[in-house]
């Protein structure tokens, strides 16, 4: 009886060690799996987070107004937006089907931010050995204060841009330029394969252009301009200064607050401009019909498809022309 119970406690005791024995086993692998693990990742000075929408990079720069920012990047949608800050703050995004295939996508493009004198510089040098295929998307983000120089350039991706006070160059292709209001000395706005679109644009000389793509702009006040499409239509809301609108196979619209001499051409379009009542003009209005309104001081020559004279008494010129279309001439 006495060696069964001996039996018995010396098989209770050797339970109750293998227990301890894998618990301190668990512990130790847990405590070395858990200070193995890094607290953060850095790669090219970028703080970089993982997450299961793709890759973020963040990087903030200290600025002061009248400084630029410049970007240079391939396949990405740029967004710029404004603000009262004292720091250039450049953030990019890359979406893709997993994480692997995000991060091997943003290794491929290898961004670099860096600053350089006045100049915040966010840019991308993607190998030469590499296919584009699959689903992805690249965003990057640049918040920076209002009054400050933008050069900012896209391929297969759109630019957006808030208001900003400064010169300013916005260039795609294959994507649309948007902008809300911009105003500085210079400004240029080009794309192919892309629309345009814009709030205000105020400057001393002005050129907007693009292919294949619609040009709509609410107000331009400029010395100097030049808006320039083909395939497409041209839209002005509001329109002061000199220079040329001119499209091919588009329509084109303009209400002119002063005319400081203006050309507008287009074939195989419409011309439809509104102008002030009382506006000083020397016109030349060529097309296949020409509508002259009435309530114009008109002294020259009129037929149905072209008219030129001078509107209250002559001034600047004021010329337009369709090859296959019509212009309509009426008051603001």
């Amino acid at each position: 009886m006495r060696n069964r119970i001996l039996g018995i406690l010396l098989a209770i005791l050797t339970v109750v060690g293998g227990l301890n024995l894998v618990q301190a086993v668990r512990r130790h692998f847990t405590s070395e799996h858990r200070t193995s693990a890094p607290a953060t990742t850095t790669v090219d000075d970028f703080s970089k987070k993982w997450t299961k929408n793709g890759v973020y990079l963040d990087r903030t720069f200290p600025v002061s107004d009248g400084q630029m920012l410049v970007v240079d990047v391939q396949h990405a949608d740029v967004e710029v937006t404004t603000g009262a800050t004292d720091q250039a703050h450049l953030t990019v995004k890359v979406n893709a089907s997993s994480e692997s295939r995000a991060r091997e996508i943003f290794d491929h493009m290898r961004f670099e931010a860096f600053q350089d004198g006045d100049r915040i510089v966010l840019r991308s040098k993607p190998t030469d050995d590499w296919e584009w295929n699959g689903r992805f998307s690249i965003d990057v983000l640049a918040q920076i204060p209002q009054r400050f120089d933008l050069d900012v350039s896209s391929t297969h991706g759109d630019v957006a841009l808030e208001s900003v006070d400064g010169t300013v160059t916005l260039n795609t292709t294959h994507g649309d330029v948007d902008a809300e209001r911009i105003a500085g000395p210079s400004i240029r706005m080009e794309s192919t394969h892309g629309e345009i679109h814009a709030n205000a644009l105020l400057a001393d000389e002005l050129a907007v252009q693009t292919t294949h793509g619609d040009i709509s702009v609410g107000s331009i006040r400029s010395s100097l301009f030049r808006v320039f499409t083909t395939h497409s239509d041209i839209d002005i809301a509001e329109l002061e200064g000199a220079g040329e609108l001119q499209t091919t196979h588009g329509d084109v619209s303009a209400g002119i607050l002063k005319n400081g001499g203006l050309q507008i051409q287009t074939t195989h379009g419409d011309v439809e401009i509104a102008l002030p009542a009382d506006v000083v003009a020397s016109v030349d209005f060529r097309g296949e019909r020409v509508d002259l309104s009435s309530v114009f001081s008109f002294d020259g020559v009129r037929e149905k498809d072209h008219a030129k004279g001078n509107l209250n008494g002559g001034g600047q010129a004021l010329t337009v022309s369709t090859t296959f279309g019509e212009v309509s001439v009426h008051s603001r």
